[in-house]
């Protein structure tokens, strides 16, 4: 773990913050599409998300009675390119489905029903787990939730030297500290995060150039 003479792991992240500046971060035009990019992007590069979302906008209006209307064969060619995509388009009739049977496919009324009861509703659907359910809570629905995402573990462990996978609650008060948690924050600390993985801290991490090396215990070794 961290040692005691360290900076807190939140004032670590805020470096990246402060390097990236780029809040926001997920690209969309609309809540519904952000729903679908959730679901799209399960196991694949953000790059094969935005081509077939390209392809759904050209064969529907990108709302949930227009996915409802395709026929299987069809929403499963648009998808493709984001692969397994048999069941990503089981996961999206079944979304599409929720949001026209109980919400008038408006989204914005499942978010409305605040944190616990939205995600409850989503991870019932099949395939929607809690790192999805949380991407869809805060950049569609605005809500004050911190995604823990393979990005956040990997810059936790080698940053921590942890080996073992801590509980949401922790990774939760590590990333943010003491600060009130929003949407605008999370969003903020995700997206820096999510960039440093992407150009530095990858999978084969480039520690030399790593802006936070000097707290990271993997940079140590």
């Amino acid at each position: 773990m961290l040692e005691k003479s360290a900076i807190p792991f939140h004032e670590i992240i805020e470096i990246l913050v402060d390097e990236y500046e780029e809040e926001g971060w997920w690209p969309h035009e609309s809540r519904f599409e952000i729903m679908l990019g959730a679901i799209l992007v399960q196991r694949t590069k953000w790059a094969n998300v935005e081509k077939a979302l390209d392809s759904l906008k050209k064969i529907t209006s990108l709302d949930p009675r227009s996915i409802l209307s395709l026929e299987r064969h069809d929403l499963e060619n648009a998808i493709r390119p984001s692969g397994f995509f048999m069941q990503k388009s089981e996961r999206i009739l079944s979304l599409s489905s929720l949001l026209s049977e109980r919400f008038n496919s408006d989204s914005k009324k499942l978010f409305d029903l605040g944190v616990g009861s939205a995600r409850e509703i989503l991870m019932d659907l099949n395939g929607i787990g809690p790192e999805t359910a949380d991407t869809m809570l805060l950049y569609a629905g605005d809500k004050p939730v911190f995604i823990i995402d393979s990005y956040a573990l990997r810059i936790y462990k080698r940053v921590s030297g942890s080996r073992s996978i801590p509980s949401i609650k922790h990774m939760q008060k590590c990333f943010i500290g003491p600060r009130k948690i929003t949407a605008g924050l999370s969003r903020h600390i995700h997206s820096a995060v999510v960039t440093h993985c992407q150009r530095t801290c990858k999978t084969r991490p480039s520690c030399t150039s790593c802006m936070i090396n000097r707290y990271c215990e993997e940079a140590k070794k």
